[in-house]
C-alpha cells in the first residue's frame, strides 16, 4: 500500500480554509490533507473535503507530525503557535 503524503492545514475552518479545503476536494491534490483547528472550540468539528467528511484536529505537536508540508490559512495568531 503506498501511502500519500500528509499536508496540514492550520485554519481550515475559516474563509481561506474553506476555500483550500474546495481547490483539494476538486482536484483530488494526490496528498492527505489534515485539518487542523485553530482553538478548543474548532477542534472535533465535523467537516469536508470535497464529498470525503473530514475532522478537525487540535493544534498542536501530534497534529503536525509526520506533515510534508503546513499550510496557514488562520490568524497571525495560530500561525505563530503552528511555527512554534
Amino acid at each position: 500500500m503506498t501511502h500519500r503524503p500528509v499536508v496540514a492545514l492550520v485554519g481550515g475552518e475559516s474563509l481561506l480554509g474553506r476555500e483550500t479545503r474546495d481547490i483539494v476536494g476538486e482536484t483530488g491534490g494526490g496528498f492527505e490533507l489534515r485539518l487542523i483547528g485553530v482553538d478548543e472550540e474548532h477542534s472535533g468539528t465535523l467537516t469536508h473535503v470535497g464529498d470525503e467528511i473530514a475532522l478537525l484536529a487540535a493544534l498542536d505537536a501530534d497534529s503536525l507530525e509526520n506533515a510534508r508540508a503546513v499550510l496557514l490559512a488562520g490568524s497571525a495568531e495560530s500561525s505563530r503557535k503552528a511555527l512554534d
